[in-house]
This record gives C-alpha cells, structure tokens and sequence, in this order.
C-alpha cells in the first residue's frame, strides 16, 4: 500500500504508474457545492530540467483540471485521478481559487525527487548539538559557518507550502547594498522548494547569511493576507 507524500485535509498520491491521485474525506453539502461548482483546480509542474517543458518560457508547466473531467465523487469523497508527464519532476503544486480568494494550495515534491542523505544528517547533527534561536512555526538554528537552517519535525506536508521572509537587519546599514539601504534590512526571502528537502521525518532548509555584522534577524511564513507566523532573534553572532 502507498504512503501519501501528503496528508491533510485531504491525501496525495503519486503511483508507480506516474498517477497523481488525490482523495478527500472531506465531502459535505458545503464543502461539494463550493469546489465542484468553482474554478478548476490548477496544477503547476516544476520539471528537473526547465528543457522538458514545452514552453521554454515558463519554469513550469501550468495544467487545468475541470472537476467533470477529473474529479469522482461519492457519498464520502473526492477522488481525482491525473496522468503525470513523462519528464522528470522536481515539485508539483496543487491549487483552486475563487473570485474570493484561495480555497486551499499545496506544493509538494515530485517522484524523482531524491534527498541528500548527507545535508540531512548534518542537518540532524545540526538539531543535536544546538539550540535553536528561534522557536516558532520552525526552529531555526544558527551555524557556526553562518547558516540559517529552518527545520520542522514531524512534517506532513502543509507546512512547507506557504513562502517564507527573512529579514536581515545589519549592525551598520552602511553594510547593506546600496538598493536596499532605505529599507534598513536585506531581503532573503525564498520558496521552500528551491533551498530544502523533506525526507521521512522532518523538513529542512538551508540559507547562506551574509558576511557583515548583524543585529536582528525577523523570518516567518506568510500568504496574501499577512503573516503566517513570524518571529524574530538578536542572538546573533
């Protein structure tokens, strides 16, 4: 029997056949009407290599699914059933929107992605021997060699799906680039997908921090609406 590579409210699939299959419990008088009746869900496919897609323009490959084509329903749940490229595919996003707004987007990783056994255990080792400077939606640890490394663990999926922020306030703004100095802080803000990982057990990501001295760092995760959850530290070295 397959694990889901995600749950939640609802449980994604990916079979040996290259099937993306995605099945909700959750099917109500309510909850029908709304998606059956919306706008289609849109699945954006993120291949390994960008000369796989067949418009070279995009970084994806942007695919709509009309419910009365894809979608099954009975008594108790949605059942959808897509047939996936035959490329390699690094991240495939899963979404619907209204004219109100997202009803629900989820981003997860693709069947050829592999996890480097290596950054997860230093990441391990990382969590062992430290603790974290920030204990939020994350733990983010700080390294000795200047990285800031973003774990959660147990991780299902969900939480990786939204963008995170952080925001780099320097001892001396006179350190930051010249552009981002009426801001007063550095931006490095960055999708899940391009700097982590997710194995077994945990999500991890990994980025550099800049060379110069700083005195405050502020990250979190948010969506069009405003923060997901944000903290700060000034335990910086």
């Amino acid at each position: 029997e397959t694990e889901p590579i995600v749950k939640g409210s609802f449980d994604v699939y990916i079979t040996d056949d290259r099937e993306l299959v995605y099945i909700s419990d959750r099917c109500d008088e309510n909850n029908s009407e709304s998606l059956l009746w919306g706008s289609p869900v849109r699945l954006r496919i993120y291949p390994i290599n960008a000369e796989d897609l067949p418009d070279s323009e995009l970084d994806h490959e942007l695919v709509s699914l009309y419910f009365t084509e894809y979608f099954v329903v009975d008594t108790k749940r949605y059942i959808m059933i897509f047939d996936l490229p035959d490329y390699d595919i690094a991240s495939i996003s899963i979404e619907q929107y209204t004219e109100e707004g997202r009803i629900w987007n989820w981003r997860f990783f693709g069947p050829e992605y592999v996890v480097d056994d290596n950054l997860s255990q230093r990441v391990d080792q990382i969590v062992d021997s430290r603790e974290p400077i920030i204990s939020d939606g994350f733990d983010v640890y700080l390294t000795d060699d200047r990285d800031l490394v973003y774990v959660r663990e147990p991780c299902y999926g969900g939480e990786i799906v939204d963008n995170f922020f952080v925001h780099i306030v320097p001892a001396d703004i006179k350190d930051l680039p010249r552009h981002r100095r009426q801001y007063e802080f550095d931006n490095l803000d960055f999708v899940f997908f391009d700097r982590g990982f997710k194995d077994d057990k945990k999500c991890a990501a990994v980025i550099k921090l800049p060379d110069y001295d700083i005195a405050n760092i502020r990250t979190g995760q948010y969506i069009d609406e405003g923060p997901i959850w944000q903290s700060e530290s000034n335990s910086i070295r």
